[in-house]
């Protein structure tokens, strides 16, 4: 039987691919003094492909975004899922914010 590649990426990818369980997740895990100002009913997810102007694309494991309940401002939640520690992720996870204002403000 062959090895399936990346199957703790490839499983949370999977649950979290589902707006009900991000949802979940996201009530249980977000403090309830946080969690009073968004909108867990407004669930979208991101296709998450951001290609940098170098054409290197990269792929954020999830991207969910969501709303304020009384501004209508939008929210930006990154799932990155690691299965070993990297001492680079800061400068990973600062490239995908970039990229995803930069994606905003284009499409905005």
């Amino acid at each position: 039987m062959s090895k399936i590649k990346n199957i703790h990426d490839k499983f949370c990818k999977h649950v979290f691919s589902n707006k009900q369980n991000i949802s979940i997740f996201l009530d249980f895990a977000i403090p309830i003094k946080i969690k009073k100002f968004i909108d867990l009913n407004k669930i979208e997810i991101d296709p998450s492909n951001y290609i940098e102007r170098k054409w290197k694309e990269r792929f954020s494991d999830l991207v969910v975004k969501t709303k304020t309940k009384t501004n209508n401002i939008d929210i930006y939640i990154l799932f990155e899922h690691k299965s070993m520690p990297d001492n680079k992720i800061f400068i990973q996870l600062l490239r995908y914010m970039y990229l995803m204002w930069e994606n905003d403000s284009e499409n905005n």
